[in-house]
């Protein structure tokens, strides 16, 4: 299926990019690879916001940080739990934005 590009050896740098660069960009040989190959479209389902912080808060990550929170607090530890608590929520939260961007 795959065939290996044939170099020309005698042929400078430039002349080989300048050949290879541009890609197949139109006419019968770009409308022959799309017939042979299909497009190259990657379509990735759309998952809701509640789905993934969901997935997101049941990584190992931030259930070892909520337990530790509990035992924190349990500890009499209120004001680095509350700073670590806050910090896990502002970083889910960037997390939550940058996966649904």
């Amino acid at each position: 299926m795959f065939t290996p590009i044939e170099f020309d050896y005698y042929k400078s740098f430039s002349q080989v990019i300048e050949c290879y660069a541009k890609g197949i960009q139109e006419g019968q040989e770009h409308k022959t690879a799309i017939d042979q190959y299909g497009k190259c479209n990657i379509e990735l389902p759309e998952r809701g916001i509640f789905k993934l912080l969901i997935e997101g808060v049941l990584s190992p990550f931030y259930i070892f940080q909520m337990f530790s929170c509990i035992l924190w607090y349990v500890d009499d530890y209120e004001i680095y739990a509350s700073c670590i608590l806050f910090t896990s929520v502002i970083s889910m939260s960037i997390e939550l934005y940058e996966l649904r961007k």
